[in-house]
């Protein structure tokens, strides 16, 4: 009756533990309407559904808005500014839809039993220190919260000044570089979709643009008085959607890649504790190990789709905000330019948060090849049952890892991220070049017009 006792009360210690992994980031989502999705019933669940579809609908209309109606020349201010808005608005639809999916099929419950499960499998059950999750905590709510407030303040500035974007107001509208923007934006899509049916439908698409530019069919956004009651409240709903997702997503990340490495820190003790030479050990180890790659597996090929376009987004919005302020630093006013140095930093926060935690999961899991690699005991080892066992742990470490592809270009580990942030870099000094090289043209035959015009009237 006493062990009964105390397997209940550990097991309540466990669950509680486990409830504390999101901590008050639950209870954020317990108070939103993606929760309301898995409620019985329908008069809650509905209109949760309804309003939460329609956000959708709003981000991806602002992500069109943006790349195609807001009129700018290609690596000008505006085109910039407009793809930066845009791109993050794209990006923050496809992490409500995950939202949707989170909270239609309970996974931060599901998430909570099954990291409950993987920490009964731990040979020391309670170690505080890897449970403790309050500097994350903190770093999750400061840096969200600035995300938030940097989405929601440049929104009301916008709206204040009655402008789409900022640039829109210091330049003047190019019709023929706006069409030579256009074919560029639907370039851009074909190649990251590689399909050739978007092909055509973008074809069909631009000649229907041009044909309602010739014919004056659509207003510009400084004309729309709606715009500014919608813009401002779309651009707040992108930055409720990042701060929901953000932190459960880098906290789930985080859990999965602590109980890898309490796993490989286990192993490597038991290995100099020369006790995994023992078949019953290893074997349950090799068990333990199942239970780990599968539910990181899980969680990593359910995340697949929001992974392949999520993080590239976030990518493109922070390339776009630091070419901004490196090239353009003295056009907006002061305060605006404040809102895009903030622009920056919440593009490398939630590129950062979107790619990071994941690629520390893989980072983990391949971490159990060193220890078992440096394992003298198994290397000694006569036992073909023991070998085998250890020859399925290694393979399983190195051949069975699910990971995410940003684009299905590259998965997402840790050198492939700091590949993609030092490319980044390179990227801006090219944009910086040829927009400084297009403008050093642009003045060339300024300036050789205004000698033929003075030659002219010398000689009339």
């Amino acid at each position: 009756m006493v062990l009964v006792n105390m397997e209940h009360s550990e097991n309540d210690q466990n669950h509680e533990n486990d409830r504390r992994i999101f901590s008050f980031f639950h209870f954020f989502h317990i108070y939103s309407p993606f929760y309301l999705l898995s409620s019985p019933h329908r008069l809650l669940r509905y209109p949760a559904l309804i309003l939460t579809v329609a956000t959708v609908l709003l981000m991806i209309f602002r992500f069109y808005w943006m790349l195609w109606q807001v009129p700018g020349e290609f690596l000008s201010f505006s085109w910039a500014e407009a793809k930066m808005f845009g791109f993050i608005s794209m990006e923050s639809a496809i992490l409500m839809m995950a939202l949707i999916r989170m909270g239609w099929t309970k996974s931060l419950e599901r998430s909570e039993k099954n990291l409950a499960n993987l920490r009964t499998l731990r040979v020391e059950k309670c170690q505080k220190k890897k449970d403790d999750y309050r500097i994350l905590y903190c770093r999750a709510f400061i840096s969200n919260c600035f995300v938030f407030c940097t989405f929601t303040l440049t929104s009301v500035y916008l709206a204040v000044h009655r402008d789409v974007t900022e640039g829109e107001f210091l330049e003047k509208k190019c019709s023929k570089m706006h069409y030579i923007d256009f074919v560029y934006s639907c370039a851009f899509w074909c190649i990251l979709v590689h399909s050739c049916a978007f092909l055509c439908i973008l074809v069909h698409f631009c000649a229907f643009q041009i044909i309602l530019d010739h014919f004056s069919f659509y207003y510009s956004s400084k004309h729309s008085s709606w715009y500014w009651i919608i813009d401002p409240i779309i651009a707040i709903l992108c930055g409720y959607s990042n701060f929901l997702f953000l932190p459960i997503h880098a906290l789930r990340a985080h859990a999965v890649t602590r109980e890898f490495e309490i796993f490989n820190e286990e192993l490597e003790k038991t290995d100099k504790e020369k006790k995994l030479a023992n078949l019953s050990v290893i074997r349950e180890y090799g068990a333990r190990q199942i239970k780990l790659f599968e539910y990181a597996n899980f969680l990593t090929e359910r995340m697949e789709r929001f992974m392949t376009w999520a993080p590239a987004l976030a990518i493109l919005s922070f390339l776009m905000a630091t070419y901004i302020v490196t090239e353009f630093s003295s056009k907006p006013p002061v305060l605006y330019l404040i809102c895009m140095i903030a622009w920056i930093i919440s593009g490398f926060i939630i590129s950062f948060a979107l790619m990071y935690p994941v690629a520390f999961i893989q980072e983990a899991m391949s971490q159990t090849a060193r220890v078992l690699l440096n394992s003298t005991i198994l290397q000694e080892c006569d036992e073909p049952l023991i070998f085998e066992n250890y020859r399925m742990l290694l393979d399983r470490s190195l051949h069975n890892r699910s990971t995410n592809n940003v684009l299905h270009v590259f998965c997402v580990t840790r050198k492939n991220v700091e590949r993609l942030f030092f490319t980044h870099s390179i990227l801006i000094i090219v944009m910086v070049y040829v927009y400084s090289l297009d403008e050093g043209i642009d003045k060339g035959f300024e300036e050789i017009g205004k000698l033929i015009m003075m030659k002219g009237n010398a000689t009339g």
